[in-house]
C-alpha cells in the first residue's frame, strides 16, 4: 500500500511544439510527443497497475523508443519507498536538423494524477538550463492502482526560447 509521503507523479502526454507567433491564434506544429492526452494509461509501459515494477529511470530516444515499452505510466519521487527513495530522472533526447529563431517553443505536459498527500515538484531541464513546475494534489491513489480514470488531470505548458535549443541532440530531463 502507497503511504501519504509518496511522491509519484502519473505521465500522460509530454509534447514538444513549435507556436507560429506570425498568427494571432499561435498555431502549434507538433515536433514530437509521447501517449496520448486520452485520461488513459494504455499506451505506456507497466499500465495499469504495476507501478510495483519500476525497476530504473527512463532514457527515452524521440524516434526509437515506445511508450509502450520504455516510458512507464507512472514516474516516482524521493519518497516512494517502492521505487528506491530517491529522486527518479526521466530523460528525452530528440534531434533537430535546424532551429527556428522566431519561435517560441512550447514544452506541454500533460498529467493523469499526481500524488495528493504530497504534492510533487517537477523539475525540467532543457540542455541544462532549469524549469521547475509545482504540480497540484491529485486526486486519489486509485489511478497508481489502475483506475486512470479516477485521476485528477493537469496541464501546464512552459514556454522555451529558441536559444535554449540545438541543432543536432537535445537534452530534455523531468525529475
Amino acid at each position: 500500500m502507497l503511504s501519504q509521503t509518496n511522491r509519484w507523479l502519473g505521465v500522460l502526454l509530454i509534447t514538444l511544439c513549435l507556436a507560429s507567433s506570425a498568427h494571432a491564434a499561435r498555431l502549434l506544429t507538433t515536433l514530437w510527443q509521447i501517449g496520448a492526452e486520452d485520461r488513459d494509461n494504455a499506451e505506456f509501459a507497466l499500465a495499469p497497475s504495476h507501478y510495483d515494477q519500476f525497476t530504473e529511470d527512463v532514457f527515452y530516444r524521440i524516434g526509437v523508443s515506445q511508450p509502450q515499452t520504455d516510458w512507464p505510466y507512472v514516474q516516482p519521487g524521493p519518497n516512494d519507498a517502492w521505487a528506491g527513495s530517491r529522486p527518479h530522472t526521466f530523460t528525452i533526447v530528440f534531434g533537430l536538423n535546424n532551429v527556428l529563431e522566431d519561435g517560441p517553443w512550447t514544452l506541454r505536459v500533460h498529467l493523469l494524477d499526481t500524488q495528493r498527500q504530497a504534492p510533487p515538484r517537477l523539475k525540467i531541464q532543457l540542455n541544462g538550463q532549469p524549469f521547475e513546475q509545482r504540480l497540484p494534489a491529485g486526486a486519489s491513489d486509485a489511478s497508481i492502482f489502475g483506475d486512470p480514470r479516477q485521476g485528477s488531470p493537469f496541464s501546464f505548458a512552459i514556454d522555451i526560447p529558441p536559444a535554449a535549443l540545438q541543432v543536432g541532440d537535445n537534452v530534455l530531463t523531468l525529475t
